[in-house]
């Protein structure tokens, strides 16, 4: 076998270039890591940026991240088009709100449960919104969340979901003008986690591929736990075909242990 080459630099320095506008850290230039391609090595990187620092809280421009792989969103089926607006309560207790829901979920009985029990009705703070293809043997199709930032505080907000990747159709500061003419669907940038502008809107889509119930949060923990997140329930009645055999039955197991269990600490938050 032949040995694969060695980099012209075998070591590099990982900058996390930190934007002080979006939370001040008087230690900006020590954010650096180490990047080793040779694990004998033990000297410092020489190596230099020639990145352009950012000046806002949004990610790369879009145009300049556009993926190697091309893959074109196509086919959302309208209801599968969905609008969240987040705002917030400030209250004795500060909560962030997705179309006036806070989430807040029940350790003791966990959204799965009510899948499992098929149930087509969810406690209203699990903020569960359902999506699904039209037909099990329906061709790919899409889903697609704009989440719309209403509130006052003009705050951006990094957003996560689970189970899917998901590609960036539009990141704007302004109101979504309710139509998808200005989305890009050819090629977008995909993401794990993408910003949501403060006072703008977000809009991800994501092929409807993975059955199951998906967080989409934000991945600030302080906001999660105060409630920014709703779920995804995909395709309700394929869940349970997905699920190895034996496996609900386990779920069903240490729910029950739950149940009986005195925790050491009581929920306090949303629960994610």
């Amino acid at each position: 076998m032949e040995a694969l080459p060695t980099p012209a630099f075998s070591k590099y320095w990982l900058h996390g270039g930190w934007v002080n506008r979006c939370a001040p850290n008087a230690n900006v230039n020590s954010i650096t890591g180490i990047v080793r391609y040779n694990t004998s090595s033990t000297a410092l990187p020489t190596t230099t940026s020639t990145v352009t620092p950012s000046t806002h809280c949004l990610n790369e421009p879009l145009a300049s991240t556009i993926p190697y792989l091309p893959l074109n969103v196509t086919n959302i089926p309208p209801p599968n088009l969905v609008l969240e607006n987040l705002n917030f309560t400030a209250g004795a207790v500060f909560h962030w709100t997705i179309n006036t829901s806070s989430l807040v979920l029940d350790w003791k009985n966990p959204t799965m449960m009510h899948v499992f029990n098929n149930e087509s009705i969810f406690p209203t703070p699990y903020n569960v919104v359902p999506i699904g293809r039209s037909s099990p043997t329906a061709s790919p199709e899409w889903a697609v969340l704009i989440i719309q930032d209403v509130g006052t505080i003009n705050l951006a907000h990094p957003i996560h979901l689970h189970g899917h990747d998901f590609w960036v159709l539009a990141q704007k500061t302004g109101r979504w003008d309710g139509t998808t003419t200005n989305f890009n669907t050819v090629n977008p940038t995909r993401r794990d986690v993408a910003t949501l502008p403060g006072g703008g809107y977000l809009a991800m889509g994501f092929l409807l591929d993975n059955p199951g119930a998906w967080l989409v949060h934000c991945h600030i923990a302080w906001h999660a736990s105060q409630g920014l997140s709703l779920e995804f329930v995909e395709d309700q009645k394929e869940i349970a075909m997905k699920i190895p055999e034996g496996e609900e039955r386990q779920f069903r197991d240490v729910c029950k242990s739950w149940g009986l269990h005195t925790p050491v600490w009581e929920q306090d938050d949303s629960g994610i």
